[in-house]
């Protein structure tokens, strides 16, 4: 009985990935990951209720443009990398197109 319940339960688990290289239209899979953890949150809070969801970060970094927002519907959520120190989320912004002040003269 207990081995039929883990089976069952194992059928229903959902695990989403995710890419600097992907696109949020794609399916989520390995070969289609999803490009924002944004929309990866949205895929597994859409999830069947109850199903195990776990979010697979492939390496690279992942700019966040807003806070994560984990609510009741994340509960049970698993975010992890791919492979562990190689997925970095940052909500930094790159600064682009700067010239040194001319008259700086360190």
């Amino acid at each position: 009985m207990t081995m039929c319940l883990m089976l069952a339960a194992a059928a229903t688990a959902v695990e989403i990935c995710v890419s600097p290289q992907g696109d949020d239209a794609a399916a989520g899979t390995a070969a289609a990951p999803l490009k924002t953890v944004a929309a990866a949150l949205r895929k597994a809070e859409n999830a069947a209720s109850g199903a195990a969801r776990t979010i697979r970060l492939m390496s690279g970094t992942y700019r966040l443009d807003a806070p994560l927002r984990f609510g009741y519907s994340s509960e049970g959520l698993t975010v992890r990398a791919d492979v562990p120190g190689r997925a970095i989320l940052s909500g930094a912004v790159p600064v682009t197109g700067w010239k040194r002040d001319p008259s700086d003269k360190r």
